[in-house]
């Protein structure tokens, strides 16, 4: 989730760096979008930076929020299906570049058509919750406690709480969660395949329970 990647032009192409995992994510047969979605360390310039990608075909204008300095660093549109990239100096971030990024940094700030906005934690900043002893047990069929690991549950990281999503589908292209939150487009919310295992899964951690938090509208 956070490799470096090769170095690019200030004006990438598609995704700066993940062409084809791009290509593959808009037809919705990317087995993990957090190659493409997500924080990762980039050089931009001869500079690293950090790049932030979400895929949100849904909404006109989407931000980044920092949580430690409260500023929100606008995302450009570098895809017309919906994909968009904030590139941030880590000097910005009171950083030297190459961190880990925690899953509590930042948030997502969208702006839909009519205005409305809404915030959210970024799925594709979550680890994988499934070990991989839990993968093993699941595949031996001797897990135990598989209702507790698939399915839909509550949890909490990093101090927020949302709900982790895990399926067993191993001849499955793509697995998704949709809903109102995600404009029902499975795209936006593909779920992480975990390998020859056959599970996926995705996090969706927000301030409340459920995948969005709260949104304003203008008056």
């Amino acid at each position: 989730m956070n490799r470096p990647e090769k170095p690019s032009s200030s004006t990438p192409p598609v995704a700066g760096g993940f062409p084809d995992d791009l290509e593959a994510l808009l037809r919705a047969e990317e087995s993990d979008p957090s190659r493409v979605l997500g924080p990762h360390w980039v050089v931009r310039d001869g500079q690293q930076s950090l790049a932030i990608r979400a895929f949100r075909p849904d909404v006109r204008e989407l931000s980044i929020v920092w949580s430690a300095n409260h500023k929100a660093y606008p995302a450009r549109l570098i895809d017309p299906a919906g994909v968009f990239e904030a590139v941030i100096a880590p000097g910005e971030l009171g950083w030297s570049g190459g961190e880990v990024v925690p899953p509590s940094a930042y948030r997502l700030r969208f702006r839909t058509a009519d205005g409305a906005e809404s915030e959210a934690y970024d799925a594709y900043a979550f680890p994988p919750i499934l070990t991989e002893y839990d993968l093993y047990l699941l595949g031996e069929g001797t897990h135990y406690l598989n209702y507790e690991k698939l399915g839909s549950h509550v949890r909490e990281v990093a101090g927020i709480t949302g709900v982790h999503f895990g399926v067993w589908a191993p001849n499955a292209k793509r697995v998704s969660v949709v809903g109102d939150f995600n404009s029902w487009d499975g795209r936006v919310s593909a779920m992480r395949s975990r390998g020859a295992s056959g599970i996926w899964e995705i996090s969706l951690f927000a301030a409340t329970h459920g995948p969005s938090i709260t949104t304003k509208r203008p008056y």
